[in-house]
């Protein structure tokens, strides 16, 4: 009978060390996941944080772009106007002079 309580126990005994063993290796696997999901959330901002940049910066070009293409289509523009201002200027001495010709 001694012999069975002893049994009992030790069996006891190992049931409760396997359950704290199995605790303790729960809570290393819950620490382990915490720390990988805040290493994917970590690397999840710095790609969304990259990817806005290169985003960002791909509208600063296209931005200056429309600039640059604005800026040519304005200085020829104003160019086409000075030459029709030149040959209005032209046509009106033309004309003063040849009002004060005849």
């Amino acid at each position: 009978m001694a012999g069975t309580i002893q049994a009992i126990q030790e069996a006891e005994l190992a049931s409760e060390k396997k359950e704290k063993e199995a605790k303790v290796r729960a809570e290393e696997i819950v620490e382990k996941a915490k720390a990988d999901a805040k290493e994917l959330i970590r690397n999840g901002a710095a790609k969304v944080k990259q990817e806005a940049e290169e985003k960002l910066e791909a509208a600063k070009t296209e931005q200056q772009s429309v600039l640059d293409k604005a800026r040519t289509e304005a200085e020829e523009e104003i160019g086409a106007l000075k030459e029709r201002v030149k040959a209005k200027q032209a046509g009106a001495v033309d004309a003063v002079v040849n009002l004060l010709v005849n």
